[in-house]
């Protein structure tokens, strides 16, 4: 197999047997296109007619089973020596599955936090009887794993964070007023697909947030309205790009006609309570000493946090995943994981945020490279 490949599937099996599971089942296309180090499929993910899934033996070598039409390119790029496959459509292949699963007692699949099972409810309630071991959670288990990013995938993070940067450069580098909401968007997807992202996330149902103008400064996370930019306005806009399956994920704004004082100054405090969160992501740490350290600095800073249950999240194959930037979670921090830090509030005058994706480290890295600032456009 590929080294991508080989390099995660000795992760995820290490952390199987750790955790007492004979087998992974993986059907969730995140999952999947992990362990096979790059196969995306996207075409084949976009319908729940077929499943693909890979079968992660604790010992030995792992499994695909996939359409047989798209077998031969799935073996090209994963390169594992065995690619199952099936054809027709009047079942699922539930007893394909369980034979490759074979004697295995404790079999994790994707069923706990955050997870998602690529079949439907019908298919699984058949498989778990069709099995002869116990289906059991495994989410924990593949969140280790794949929590700690490899080079090559901390790659793919810079890259798709370099094409939001370059979308948000095309939004905020020229004067601005009397264009729609929607019209900037484009701009900024068409200068990220030019930086060389894959998928712009705004395809996405809900994604790309985009908002402007006074009583609207709440729409945190929603899309991008036919709505004309007036002077004045506060442009905010929540921006991800994909590469090679890997996303971006942070935001940045500019005031049409030129921030006032009063906006510069909100602004700044809103930055040092991300500053203070960024410096804590380090080796050792928590989740939630990241999230207290971003808390404390909103409060001394007098600025009303946005209550959205946490400040920042995980990042990688999804565009938000676990740890969660919040004081109820103790995930403790490994170098070469990837967060953000995305303290929020909203004024009269704005809404104020600017994520940061970070990479951790002794040395923490922030790869959302756009200016933090206010524009003036």
């Amino acid at each position: 197999m590929n080294p991508e490949s080989a390099l995660r599937v000795r992760r995820l099996q290490a952390a199987a047997r750790a955790a007492e599971l004979d087998a992974l089942l993986l059907t969730d296309a995140a999952n999947v296109r992990y362990v096979t180090g790059g196969y995306a499929a996207d075409v084949l993910w976009s319908s729940p007619t077929r499943i693909v899934a890979a079968v992660i033996p604790r010992d030995g070598d792992p499994i695909l089973l996939t359409p047989d039409f798209i077998a031969g390119e799935a073996a090209a790029v994963c390169g594992w020596a065995r690619v199952e496959t099936y054809g027709s459509l009047a079942d699922a292949p539930v007893a394909q599955l369980a034979s490759l699963l074979g004697p295995a007692a404790r079999v994790g699949i994707e069923h706990g936090g955050e997870g998602r099972i690529g079949m439907s409810l019908q298919t699984l309630d058949a498989l778990r009887d069709a099995v002869s071991g116990t289906l059991m959670d495994a989410m924990p288990v593949i969140h280790y794993a794949r929590a700690v990013k490899t080079p090559w995938e901390l790659d793919r993070l810079r890259w798709a964070c370099a094409a939001s940067s370059a979308g948000f450069a095309a939004a905020f580098a020229r004067p601005r007023g009397g264009e729609l909401e929607v019209d900037l968007a484009r701009e900024i997807v068409a200068a990220g697909l030019a930086a060389g992202a894959g998928w712009p996330a705004w395809t996405m149902p809900g994604w790309i947030g985009m908002t402007s103008g006074p009583g609207a400064y709440d729409r945190f996370v929603e899309a991008p309205r036919r709505r004309r930019l007036e002077p004045g306005d506060l442009v905010w806009a929540d921006v991800g790009f994909r590469v090679d399956g890997y996303w971006s994920d942070f935001c940045r704004a500019g005031v049409i006609g030129g921030p006032t004082p009063r906006q510069v100054d909100r602004q700044a405090r809103l930055l040092a309570a991300t500053g203070a969160g960024v410096a804590a992501a380090r080796p050792g740490a928590t989740a939630a000493a990241v999230a207290r350290a971003t808390g404390a600095e909103l409060e001394r800073q007098g600025l009303p946090g946005l209550g959205f249950g946490r400040v920042g999240h995980g990042i990688g194959l999804v565009a938000t995943e676990p740890p969660s930037i919040a004081l109820h979670d103790a995930t403790v921090l490994e170098a070469g994981m990837v967060i953000t830090v995305e303290p929020a509030a909203v004024m009269d005058d704005g809404l104020y945020c600017a994520e940061q994706v970070v990479i951790v480290g002794e040395e923490p890295e922030v790869i959302s490279l756009a200016p933090t600032g206010l524009a003036s456009i």
